[in-house]
This record gives C-alpha cells, structure tokens and sequence, in this order.
C-alpha cells in the first residue's frame, strides 16, 4: 500500500505534537513590573548588578522549538508500528519525528497518528533511538517499550 498524504501527516504530527503530547515549558524572565515598583535607587542598583526581580511562567513549544525528520517505512501489516489487528499487506508509511530540544522530547508519529515518546534527557536511551533513527526506521510501540524502557 502507498503512504497517504506527505502534507496531511506532517500537519497533523505538528498539530499533535504542539497542542498536545509536547510538555510545557518554563520560562524564567525579568519582572518588570516588580522593577518599577522599587524606589529609583534600587533600580539604579539592579542595573549596575543585573540582578533584576524574575518571573516564571509556563507557555507551549511552537514549531520554532522543534526540528523536524521525515521518512517513508516499509512495515509488514497495515497496523504500522502500533500493533494490533492489521492486514498481513506489506504498507509504506510516512514516519515523522519531532524534536524539541526545549523541552527535551523526541516525538514518532507514523502516518500522522502518534507512536511513542522518547526523553532526550536518558541520554543512553536517546543515543539508542537516534542510532534508529540513523538508519530510516522506528520501533514498533511493542519494540519501543522493550528496547528503550519507555511505558506505553
């Protein structure tokens, strides 16, 4: 079977990723209303030092935060890799993964419906789906939880 739409599933990866399975971030920034608060000497003084009143404040990832790798997998049943009942036909899939170095996450989507979650933190995990990665081919959701610890 031929992979479906190039432009559907990455959209829908994206979608996915940005507006769901994608953590939040935090991010810590000048309180500048705090600031000008403050009498005109201590301004004064957290200029010369830098020490400006902080705020933190969750936001979502947006496509910027992300890189994005694309490729066609062949796999043995219609199911892809999220096991299951599938047909025995042998199906191409468009497999997109998504990374986000600001939040330290590596997204599989194949044919734009979400695999598996991989944290770039786990460096010997990451380092062992990046070697799969190399290579043009995924774990199956089954074979993911297996090979790099990850719950399902």
């Amino acid at each position: 079977m031929k992979p479906k739409s190039i432009v559907t599933d990455l959209v829908q990866s994206l979608y996915h990723a940005l507006n769901v399975e994608l953590s939040d971030m935090i991010i810590e920034t000048r309180d500048l209303k705090e600031f000008h608060k403050l009498p005109k000497e201590e301004q004064q003084e957290i200029i010369k030092t830098g020490s400006y009143p902080m705020k933190t404040y969750n936001t979502r990832p947006t496509e910027g935060d992300c890189d994005v790798q694309m490729f066609v997998e062949l796999w043995s049943s219609t199911a892809l890799g999220f096991g299951g009942i599938g047909g025995a036909a042998m199906t191409y899939a468009y497999t997109v993964i998504i990374n986000c170095e600001a939040t330290q996450e590596s997204l599989v989507y194949w044919n734009g419906k979400f695999g598996y979650k991989i944290d770039m933190k786990n460096k010997n995990v990451y380092d062992l789906f990046l070697e799969d990665v190399k290579q043009k081919k995924t774990r199956s959701k089954r074979d993911a939880s297996i090979k790099y610890g990850i719950d399902l």
